[in-house]
Protein backbone atom coordinates (compact mmCIF):
# COMPACT_ATOMS: atom_id res chain seq x y z
CA UNK A 1 0.00 0.00 0.00
CA UNK A 2 1.60 3.40 -1.35
CA UNK A 3 1.55 6.50 0.57
CA UNK A 4 -0.39 9.68 0.16
CA UNK A 5 -0.18 13.33 -0.31
CA UNK A 6 -1.84 13.56 2.90
CA UNK A 7 0.39 11.12 4.67
CA UNK A 8 3.69 13.23 3.17
CA UNK A 9 1.89 16.50 4.56
CA UNK A 10 1.18 14.31 7.95
CA UNK A 11 4.91 14.00 8.79
CA UNK A 12 5.94 17.31 7.50
CA UNK A 13 3.78 18.69 10.16
CA UNK A 14 3.67 16.66 12.90
CA UNK A 15 7.90 15.33 12.49
CA UNK A 16 9.28 18.52 11.58
CA UNK A 17 6.83 21.16 12.47
CA UNK A 18 6.51 22.72 8.92
CA UNK A 19 4.67 22.48 5.66
CA UNK A 20 6.00 20.80 2.84
CA UNK A 21 8.94 23.14 0.76
CA UNK A 22 7.49 22.08 -2.25
CA UNK A 23 5.14 20.35 -4.48
CA UNK A 24 8.08 18.63 -6.23
CA UNK A 25 9.18 17.43 -2.43
CA UNK A 26 5.54 15.61 -1.97
CA UNK A 27 6.06 14.09 -5.12
CA UNK A 28 8.84 12.54 -4.21
CA UNK A 29 8.00 11.29 -1.24
CA UNK A 30 4.78 9.37 -2.85
CA UNK A 31 7.63 7.71 -5.34
CA UNK A 32 10.01 6.26 -2.66
CA UNK A 33 8.02 4.48 -0.10
CA UNK A 34 5.58 1.69 -0.07
CA UNK A 35 3.94 2.42 2.92
CA UNK A 36 3.39 4.87 5.57
CA UNK A 37 5.44 3.46 8.67
CA UNK A 38 8.74 3.35 6.13
CA UNK A 39 8.14 7.05 5.65
CA UNK A 40 7.83 7.41 9.31
CA UNK A 41 11.22 6.13 10.28
CA UNK A 42 12.70 8.22 6.97
CA UNK A 43 11.94 11.45 8.53
CA UNK A 44 12.55 10.43 12.29
CA UNK A 45 16.40 9.49 10.89
CA UNK A 46 16.41 12.79 9.33
CA UNK A 47 18.79 15.76 10.76
CA UNK A 48 16.22 17.95 10.38
CA UNK A 49 13.61 16.10 12.70
CA UNK A 50 16.83 15.29 15.30
CA UNK A 51 17.84 19.13 15.46
CA UNK A 52 16.14 20.80 18.55
CA UNK A 53 13.48 23.35 16.86
CA UNK A 54 12.67 25.06 20.37
CA UNK A 55 10.45 27.41 18.57
CA UNK A 56 8.42 25.38 16.49
CA UNK A 57 4.94 26.11 16.28
CA UNK A 58 2.56 22.92 14.79
CA UNK A 59 -0.25 24.65 12.60
CA UNK A 60 -3.67 24.28 13.57
CA UNK A 61 -5.07 22.17 10.56
CA UNK A 62 -7.72 19.29 10.26
CA UNK A 63 -4.81 16.91 10.32
CA UNK A 64 -3.25 17.68 13.82
CA UNK A 65 -7.51 17.36 14.78
CA UNK A 66 -7.15 13.82 14.39
CA UNK A 67 -4.63 13.27 17.27
CA UNK A 68 -5.45 11.74 20.45
CA UNK A 69 -6.52 14.39 22.86
CA UNK A 70 -3.85 15.13 26.05
CA UNK A 71 -6.48 13.88 28.45
CA UNK A 72 -7.69 9.97 27.86
CA UNK A 73 -9.85 8.06 29.63
CA UNK A 74 -8.35 4.97 31.85
CA UNK A 75 -8.22 1.28 30.31
CA UNK A 76 -9.29 -1.47 31.97
CA UNK A 77 -5.97 -3.50 30.81
CA UNK A 78 -4.95 -7.03 33.34
CA UNK A 79 -1.24 -6.24 33.48
CA UNK A 80 -0.43 -8.88 35.96
CA UNK A 81 -0.32 -12.58 36.01
CA UNK A 82 0.84 -15.43 37.18
CA UNK A 83 3.76 -18.40 36.37
CA UNK A 84 1.41 -20.86 34.45
CA UNK A 85 -0.67 -17.92 32.75
CA UNK A 86 2.27 -16.21 31.87
CA UNK A 87 3.34 -20.04 30.02
CA UNK A 88 -0.30 -20.18 28.31
CA UNK A 89 0.59 -16.77 26.94
CA UNK A 90 3.60 -17.73 25.79
CA UNK A 91 1.85 -20.99 23.98
CA UNK A 92 -0.30 -18.99 21.98
CA UNK A 93 2.41 -16.26 20.86
CA UNK A 94 4.60 -19.01 19.82
CA UNK A 95 2.10 -20.64 17.92
CA UNK A 96 1.10 -17.57 16.17
CA UNK A 97 4.51 -16.27 15.12
CA UNK A 98 5.98 -19.69 13.94
CA UNK A 99 3.19 -19.46 11.64
CA UNK A 100 3.30 -16.12 10.36
CA UNK A 101 7.35 -16.81 9.76
CA UNK A 102 6.24 -20.20 7.51
CA UNK A 103 3.83 -18.09 5.69
CA UNK A 104 4.68 -14.69 5.67
CA UNK A 105 7.94 -13.86 7.77
CA UNK A 106 9.04 -10.29 6.13
CA UNK A 107 4.90 -9.15 5.69
CA UNK A 108 4.99 -10.17 9.37
CA UNK A 109 7.72 -7.71 10.16
CA UNK A 110 6.33 -4.67 8.35
CA UNK A 111 2.96 -5.50 7.41
CA UNK A 112 2.47 -4.03 3.72
CA UNK A 113 1.67 -5.96 0.85
CA UNK A 114 4.94 -4.88 -0.74
CA UNK A 115 6.95 -7.72 1.24
CA UNK A 116 4.63 -10.61 1.04
CA UNK A 117 5.99 -13.52 -0.51
CA UNK A 118 5.28 -12.72 -4.16
CA UNK A 119 6.24 -9.38 -4.64
CA UNK A 120 9.36 -10.18 -2.35
CA UNK A 121 11.84 -9.96 -5.77
CA UNK A 122 11.19 -6.18 -6.31
CA UNK A 123 10.82 -4.95 -2.56
CA UNK A 124 13.64 -6.32 -0.37
CA UNK A 125 16.33 -3.73 -1.12
CA UNK A 126 13.70 -1.37 0.27
CA UNK A 127 12.77 -3.50 3.23
CA UNK A 128 16.25 -4.08 4.36
CA UNK A 129 17.18 -0.41 4.10
CA UNK A 130 14.74 0.44 6.81
CA UNK A 131 16.76 -1.57 9.05
CA UNK A 132 19.28 0.16 8.03
CA UNK A 133 17.41 3.65 8.88
CA UNK A 134 16.35 2.12 12.48
CA UNK A 135 19.80 1.11 13.66
CA UNK A 136 20.76 4.27 12.31
CA UNK A 137 18.36 5.84 15.00
CA UNK A 138 19.63 3.80 17.61
CA UNK A 139 22.89 4.64 17.38
CA UNK A 140 21.98 8.23 17.22
CA UNK A 141 20.63 7.73 20.43
CA UNK A 142 23.36 6.13 22.14
CA UNK A 143 25.69 8.90 21.10
CA UNK A 144 22.97 11.54 22.78
CA UNK A 145 23.09 9.64 25.84
CA UNK A 146 26.75 9.33 26.28
CA UNK A 147 27.56 5.88 25.21
CA UNK A 148 30.77 4.98 23.72
CA UNK A 149 33.41 2.30 22.62
CA UNK A 150 30.20 0.59 21.42
CA UNK A 151 32.91 -2.40 19.15
CA UNK A 152 33.60 -3.35 23.43
CA UNK A 153 30.00 -3.76 24.08
CA UNK A 154 27.19 -6.03 23.82
CA UNK A 155 23.84 -5.30 22.41
CA UNK A 156 20.76 -7.22 23.13
CA UNK A 157 17.90 -7.20 20.76
CA UNK A 158 14.32 -8.70 21.60
CA UNK A 159 12.08 -9.51 18.61
CA UNK A 160 15.13 -9.46 16.01
CA UNK A 161 12.58 -11.00 13.17
CA UNK A 162 14.66 -11.82 9.87
CA UNK A 163 17.47 -9.89 10.90
CA UNK A 164 16.36 -6.48 9.32
CA UNK A 165 18.11 -4.33 12.22
CA UNK A 166 20.04 -6.87 13.85
CA UNK A 167 22.73 -6.95 11.16
CA UNK A 168 23.33 -2.98 11.34
CA UNK A 169 23.56 -3.12 14.54
CA UNK A 170 25.81 -5.94 14.87
CA UNK A 171 28.21 -3.58 12.31
CA UNK A 172 28.59 -1.26 15.63
CA UNK A 173 28.83 -3.41 18.61
CA UNK A 174 31.39 -6.48 19.47
CA UNK A 175 28.18 -8.76 20.05
CA UNK A 176 24.81 -8.81 19.29
CA UNK A 177 22.45 -11.16 21.03
CA UNK A 178 19.28 -11.54 19.09
CA UNK A 179 15.48 -13.13 20.73
CA UNK A 180 12.88 -14.26 18.60
CA UNK A 181 10.36 -17.17 19.30
CA UNK A 182 9.52 -18.02 16.30
CA UNK A 183 12.27 -20.49 14.86
CA UNK A 184 10.92 -19.93 11.19
CA UNK A 185 11.70 -16.01 11.56
CA UNK A 186 15.64 -17.25 13.18
CA UNK A 187 16.33 -19.60 10.02
CA UNK A 188 16.05 -16.42 7.69
CA UNK A 189 17.79 -14.30 10.31
CA UNK A 190 20.44 -16.61 10.25
CA UNK A 191 20.58 -16.31 6.52
CA UNK A 192 20.54 -12.37 5.92
CA UNK A 193 23.84 -12.34 9.07
CA UNK A 194 25.57 -15.20 6.37
CA UNK A 195 24.71 -12.93 3.47
CA UNK A 196 26.24 -9.85 4.81
CA UNK A 197 29.24 -11.33 6.72
CA UNK A 198 27.73 -10.55 9.99
CA UNK A 199 29.73 -13.17 12.23
CA UNK A 200 29.50 -11.34 15.89
CA UNK A 201 25.69 -12.48 16.04
CA UNK A 202 24.24 -14.63 18.79
CA UNK A 203 20.55 -15.75 17.96
CA UNK A 204 18.61 -17.27 20.49
CA UNK A 205 15.16 -18.84 19.81
CA UNK A 206 12.84 -18.22 22.75
CA UNK A 207 11.57 -20.77 24.99
CA UNK A 208 7.86 -21.46 25.76
CA UNK A 209 8.62 -20.61 28.74
CA UNK A 210 10.12 -17.12 27.43
CA UNK A 211 10.71 -16.06 30.99
CA UNK A 212 14.51 -17.71 31.07
CA UNK A 213 17.14 -14.61 31.53
CA UNK A 214 18.83 -12.36 28.53
CA UNK A 215 22.43 -12.64 28.28
CA UNK A 216 24.07 -9.54 30.59
CA UNK A 217 23.85 -6.51 28.04
CA UNK A 218 25.47 -2.77 27.40
CA UNK A 219 22.14 -1.88 25.56
CA UNK A 220 18.83 -3.56 24.99
CA UNK A 221 16.85 -2.78 21.59
CA UNK A 222 13.39 -3.37 20.66
CA UNK A 223 11.04 -1.57 18.14
CA UNK A 224 7.09 -2.86 16.98
CA UNK A 225 7.73 -6.05 18.83
CA UNK A 226 6.70 -5.62 22.42
CA UNK A 227 3.17 -4.59 21.47
CA UNK A 228 2.16 -7.84 19.81
CA UNK A 229 2.13 -9.48 23.34
CA UNK A 230 -0.32 -9.21 25.96
CA UNK A 231 0.02 -6.69 28.19
CA UNK A 232 1.45 -9.10 30.88
CA UNK A 233 3.71 -10.62 28.77
CA UNK A 234 4.90 -6.98 27.62
CA UNK A 235 5.67 -6.44 31.52
CA UNK A 236 7.43 -9.23 32.11
CA UNK A 237 9.51 -9.08 28.83
CA UNK A 238 10.37 -5.19 29.79
CA UNK A 239 11.32 -6.30 33.12
CA UNK A 240 13.53 -9.46 31.95
CA UNK A 241 15.61 -6.74 29.50
CA UNK A 242 16.10 -4.36 32.16
CA UNK A 243 16.91 -7.29 34.40
CA UNK A 244 19.52 -7.99 31.95
CA UNK A 245 21.37 -4.20 31.59
CA UNK A 246 24.87 -4.15 33.53
CA UNK A 247 25.48 -1.15 35.00
CA UNK A 248 25.45 1.83 33.21
CA UNK A 249 23.61 -0.08 30.70
CA UNK A 250 20.93 1.76 28.04
CA UNK A 251 17.45 0.76 26.79
CA UNK A 252 15.25 1.90 24.28
CA UNK A 253 12.38 0.02 23.89
CA UNK A 254 8.88 0.44 21.78
CA UNK A 255 5.71 0.07 22.99
CA UNK A 256 1.83 1.48 22.84
CA UNK A 257 0.20 2.59 26.10
CA UNK A 258 -2.87 3.39 24.74
CA UNK A 259 -5.32 2.47 22.41
CA UNK A 260 -8.73 3.83 21.77
CA UNK A 261 -11.75 1.11 23.31
CA UNK A 262 -8.59 -1.26 24.66
CA UNK A 263 -9.23 -3.52 27.27
CA UNK A 264 -7.86 -6.56 27.88
CA UNK A 265 -8.50 -9.40 30.26
CA UNK A 266 -6.09 -12.17 31.03
CA UNK A 267 -8.47 -14.68 32.03
CA UNK A 268 -10.63 -13.89 29.06
CA UNK A 269 -7.70 -13.51 26.46
CA UNK A 270 -6.86 -16.93 27.11
CA UNK A 271 -9.86 -18.79 26.73
CA UNK A 272 -10.03 -17.15 23.00
CA UNK A 273 -9.04 -19.40 20.12
CA UNK A 274 -7.11 -16.63 18.56
CA UNK A 275 -6.42 -16.44 14.87
CA UNK A 276 -3.22 -17.35 14.12
CA UNK A 277 -1.76 -13.72 13.06
CA UNK A 278 -0.21 -10.74 14.65
CA UNK A 279 -2.18 -8.69 17.20
CA UNK A 280 -2.05 -5.32 19.25
CA UNK A 281 -1.66 -4.54 22.91
CA UNK A 282 -0.90 -1.75 25.20
CA UNK A 283 0.13 -0.72 28.58
CA UNK A 284 -0.12 2.09 30.71
CA UNK A 285 2.53 4.68 30.26
CA UNK A 286 2.33 4.87 34.26
CA UNK A 287 2.50 0.87 34.58
CA UNK A 288 5.85 0.78 32.50
CA UNK A 289 7.52 4.20 34.40
CA UNK A 290 6.90 2.29 37.30
CA UNK A 291 8.78 -0.94 36.25
CA UNK A 292 11.80 1.21 35.27
CA UNK A 293 12.38 2.41 38.54
CA UNK A 294 11.71 -1.03 40.42
CA UNK A 295 14.16 -2.28 38.24
CA UNK A 296 16.67 0.04 39.41
CA UNK A 297 16.47 2.11 35.65
CA UNK A 298 15.82 5.88 35.42
CA UNK A 299 14.07 7.54 32.92
CA UNK A 300 16.15 9.24 30.04
CA UNK A 301 14.06 10.00 27.64
CA UNK A 302 10.56 9.74 26.38
CA UNK A 303 9.04 10.20 22.94
CA UNK A 304 5.85 9.61 21.13
CA UNK A 305 6.94 7.99 17.83
CA UNK A 306 5.07 6.77 14.58
CA UNK A 307 5.39 2.95 14.87
CA UNK A 308 1.82 2.17 14.92
CA UNK A 309 1.01 4.20 12.01
CA UNK A 310 -2.60 5.10 13.42
CA UNK A 311 -2.22 8.70 15.61
CA UNK A 312 -5.45 8.73 15.53
CA UNK A 313 -6.32 6.01 17.43
CA UNK A 314 -2.87 4.78 19.15
CA UNK A 315 -0.46 6.72 20.87
CA UNK A 316 3.12 4.57 21.06
CA UNK A 317 6.14 5.53 22.97
CA UNK A 318 9.53 4.77 22.97
CA UNK A 319 11.26 4.71 25.86
CA UNK A 320 15.32 5.08 26.90
CA UNK A 321 16.07 4.65 30.48
CA UNK A 322 19.73 4.07 32.13
CA UNK A 323 20.61 0.92 34.74
CA UNK A 324 22.31 2.89 37.70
Amino acid sequence: MSVSKEDVVWCYRHLLGRDPESAEAVEAHLNSWPDFKQMILTFIASSEFLEPRPNVRLPVTSTVMHLLPPVLPKLEIDVAATSKELGKCAAKIKAAWEHMGDERAHYSVLSSEDYMPEKLDTSIDVFWQSGEIEAAQAIRALDLYGSSQLAKKVCVEYGCGVGRVTVNLARHFKLVHAYDISRNHLEYARARAKEVGASNIEFHECASDFRVALEPCDFFYSAIVLQHNPPPVIMELIRIALTALKPGGLAMFQVPTHITEYRFDLKEWLKTDHELDMQMHCVPQEAVLNLITATGCHLLGLREDGCTGAPDKIISNTFFCKKE
